[in-house]
């Protein structure tokens, strides 16, 4: 069986990582925050706003517990 020839060794392939720099988290408007605080009351879930907000998961449930608010199961 002849071997197989990858176009770049995977050892190679981990150093492409290292020159990329974390991205810095986009802040929340307040435009962004009244949503949030309207459509956690009414009874939305934390995936729906997010997917409303175009936001991360977690980062619309970090930012409704820093507004003190309760999001849906």
């Amino acid at each position: 069986m002849a071997p197989v020839n990858f176009p770049m060794s995977p050892a190679s392939g981990l150093r492409q990582h290292d020159n990329m720099k974390a991205s810095k988290p986009k802040e929340w408007s307040d435009l962004e925050r009244r949503k949030l605080s309207v459509m956690s009351r009414r009874r939305y879930g934390a995936a729906e706003i997010a997917a409303a907000l175009r936001r991360h998961v977690g980062s619309v449930k970090r930012m409704a517990r820093e507004m003190g608010l309760l999001l849906k199961k």
